[in-house]
């Protein structure tokens, strides 16, 4: 039998919209997220850190990650599109709690 964790520990999820202009795409954007994260932070910050590719279609992606680490993963991101110098941009869409959420925004904006 498994240990539950309490509910109060676990983080709560958070679902970044990007959208990717330029000469990238966003499984480019996410590989140099992880380099520009283990830069800033180290390997022990880039440890606890949550960064997953849910979504990418065209020029749109959706990133997921916890509160806590939302500043960080965001703060990276530009940091490795800063450093990569690429001729791209980087445009944050929303932040949601939910991925359905997520979804209909993009379906209310005809993205």
């Amino acid at each position: 039998m498994r240990a539950k964790i309490p509910i109060g520990l676990i983080p709560r999820k958070r679902y970044v919209a990007l959208e990717l202009k330029g000469e990238l795409d966003a499984r480019r954007l996410i590989s140099l997220g992880t380099k520009a994260v283990q830069e800033l932070y180290g390997i022990l910050g880039a440890s606890g850190l949550k960064m997953a590719l849910k979504y990418y279609k065209g020029s749109i992606a959706i990133i997921e990650t916890t509160n806590r680490d939302l500043p960080k993963v965001l703060t990276a991101l530009s940091f490795a599109l800063f450093r990569s110098g690429l001729d791209a941009q980087l445009k944050v869409k929303g932040v949601y709690g939910t991925i359905k959420k997520c979804f209909q925004m993009l379906k209310r904006q005809n993205l």
